[in-house]
C-alpha cells in the first residue's frame, strides 16, 4: 500500500509530465512566420513551481494581439488543456503506478 508521501510523489510526476504535454501543446499551436517564436517556448521547473514562456520580444502581442494585429492565443489555449486534460489524464497515470 502507497503512503502519503508515495501519492503526493505520484501527484506532481503526473503534474510535471502534463506541464511538459502543455508546452509541447504550446509550440504545436503557436502561429508560425520564421518559428523564432515557437523555438523560445520554454518550461522551467525550480522546486515546486513551473513556468512556461515565450522568450522573444513579440510573445505577448501574438498571445493577446494589438489594435492593429488580432491575437493569435498559443499559451492561454495550452494552460487551459493542461488543467482540463493533461493533468487529470497523467496524475491519473501516476497514481495507477501504485497500486
Amino acid at each position: 500500500m502507497a503512503d502519503v508521501n508515495d501519492i503526493l510523489e505520484a501527484i506532481w510526476q503526473g503534474v510535471v509530465k502534463a506541464a511538459f504535454d502543455m508546452e509541447r501543446h504550446a509550440a504545436r499551436i503557436v502561429p508560425v512566420d520564421t518559428g523564432r517564436l515557437r523555438a523560445s517556448i520554454r518550461l522551467e521547473i525550480e522546486g515546486n513551481t513551473i513556468r512556461m514562456s515565450a522568450n522573444t520580444d513579440y510573445a505577448e502581442f501574438v498571445e493577446f494581439g494589438t489594435v492593429k494585429m488580432r491575437a493569435q492565443p498559443y499559451m492561454r489555449p495550452a494552460l487551459h488543456n493542461f488543467v482540463n486534460k493533461f493533468v487529470h489524464k497523467r496524475v491519473r497515470e501516476e497514481l495507477r503506478k501504485l497500486t
